[in-house]
């Protein structure tokens, strides 16, 4: 089973899986066996797959595996010069330091509201869609 960016499905190509058939033949014989055809089945549909023993992540986009292998090999590499908390991407410490320094940089395009990030002002929209302000 797919997953990309932690969710499952998607990206459902047209073509026959035969290599999943094979895939599960070789699981029960031979799990190095079974690896290597993952791999090549991944590389002929421009899949990049995590190689990590039992994880089955896949992405189309090359840099999100170097994100995920984040999680197996335990690093946060940004780390937080306030309090010292330690975040994967550097774009969660962004958002975590607009927190610290009170700034709001993400403004609302209806009102004079303003945000730490984009996912609160898309709350704030779904939330003004739902009350009809």
């Amino acid at each position: 089973m797919r997953k990309e960016g932690g969710r499952e499905g998607g990206g459902e190509s047209s073509e026959p899986d035969v290599a999943t058939a094979i895939d599960v033949v070789l699981t029960e014989n031979n799990n190095s066996a079974n690896l290597e055809v993952r791999v090549r089945k991944m590389k002929a549909r421009k899949w990049h797959s995590c190689l990590y023993p039992g994880c089955s992540f896949s992405t189309r986009v090359k840099g999100r595996l170097g994100q995920h292998q984040l999680v197996h090999m335990g690093l946060r590499p940004h780390t937080c010069p306030v309090c010292e908390r330690a975040f994967r991407q550097k774009s969660n410490l962004d958002v975590h330091l607009n927190m610290h320094f009170k700034a709001r940089p993400v403004k609302c395009r209806y009102c004079d509201r303003a945000f730490n990030s984009y996912g609160e002002r898309l709350r704030w929209a779904n939330l003004r869609e739902a009350l009809k302000l």
